[in-house]
């Protein structure tokens, strides 16, 4: 299940990296990444072979970790920035319904 996961998430970021090519915010794309690093640190295999590589015990644990918050600040953000963007027809409404409510206009 956990390799099963690990590939959901780099299929994920594959297709942000293939739909939102010419995007200025990648927020969302670098907690993909981040976040899909960290559930491949996750599998067993993987997390032996880094343990194993560092010389340590539980350093893949606390990389992977590490990794998750990272990826978790980057989705945050980018649902902040997302929320920030409102298209133009939403902008007029919003702005119709603040001025009516500034000239005391309540039907």
């Amino acid at each position: 299940m956990q390799t099963f996961v690990a590939v959901l998430m780099w299929l994920l970021v594959a297709s942000l990296l293939i739909l939102r090519r010419g995007r200025a915010e990648r927020s969302i794309t670098y907690a993909a990444i981040t976040i899909a690093v960290a559930m491949t640190i996750n599998v067993d295999a993987v997390y032996r072979f880094i343990d194993a590589l560092l010389g340590g015990s539980n350093v893949a644990t606390l990389i992977g970790d590490c990794a998750l918050m990272v990826g978790i600040f980057f989705l945050g953000r980018g649902i902040m920035k997302a929320g920030e963007y409102q298209p133009g027809p939403v902008r007029i409404a919003l702005v119709n319904i603040r001025l009516s409510e500034r000239h005391g206009y309540r039907g």
